[in-house]
C-alpha cells in the first residue's frame, strides 16, 4: 500500500508521460505502481523466488531502455515515504531518491538517473529543451524547486534516512525459501 504522497508522485509522472513531457531523451517508462510486477521482477532479477520479509515490498513504477527498474521500496521498520531505488540490468543496486517526491523535483529541475547517481542530460534539441521547460513549469508549482543539486549526492545521501538498498536485496538473496 503506497502512501499518499507517493502515490501522488507517481501519478502526476504518469500524468506529465501520457502529456508528452517525460520521453527521450530521458531515460524512463512509467507505468502504474504495482508490488505485484516490483514481487516478480525482484524475482527474475535474482534468479530465485523470493520470501519477504515482515512488511517489505517493491512496488514496480518505471523501468529504463535497458529493462532495470525504478521502485517504491517499503521495508517492515519504515517511517515516512519510501525511498526511490534502482534495480539495473547489469546488477546495480542504486538508491535514487529519498522520497517520490524528491524523484520528482530532481526530474523536474532536467536530471536524468543513471550510472549510479543523477547528470544533467546535455545536448537538448529545442524541442527537447521545450518539454523540459513545460516539465518544470508543472513540478515547480507543486513540489518546489530543487534544495540541492542531485548530482551532487552520493549514494549514502540519496538514500537519506533510510537503510542500504544493496543490502537488503543480498539478505533477501540469502534468505532460505
Amino acid at each position: 500500500m503506497l502512501d499518499q504522497a507517493s502515490e501522488t508522485a507517481v501519478l502526476s509522472l504518469l500524468k506529465w508521460q501520457e502529456q508528452g513531457l517525460i520521453m527521450w531523451p530521458m531515460d524512463l517508462e512509467l507505468q502504474l505502481p504495482s508490488a505485484v510486477e516490483g514481487a516478480e521482477s525482484l524475482a527474475a532479477w535474482l534468479g530465485r523466488e523470493v520470501r519477504w520479509q515482515g512488511g517489505d515490498q517493491l512496488i514496480q513504477f518505471g523501468r529504463d531502455g535497458t529493462g532495470s527498474l525504478y521502485c517504491l521500496w517499503s521495508y517492515s521498520d519504515l517511517k515516512g515515504p519510501p525511498p526511490v531505488v534502482f534495480l539495473g540490468s547489469e546488477g546495480e543496486l542504486d538508491h535514487v531518491a529519498e522520497s517520490a517526491e524528491h524523484f520528482v523535483r530532481y526530474l523536474g529541475a532536467g536530471f536524468d538517473f543513471g550510472f549510479g547517481g543523477w547528470y544533467m542530460i546535455g545536448n537538448l534539441t529545442p524541442t527537447e529543451a521545450q518539454r523540459r521547460r513545460q516539465l518544470q513549469a508543472e513540478i515547480e508549482p507543486c513540489y518546489g524547486p530543487l534544495e540541492v543539486q542531485p548530482d551532487q549526492l552520493d549514494q549514502q545521501q540519496l538514500a537519506g534516512p533510510h537503510p542500504c538498498f544493496a543490502r537488503w536485496v543480498e539478505a533477501v538473496k540469502a534468505a532460505p525459501l
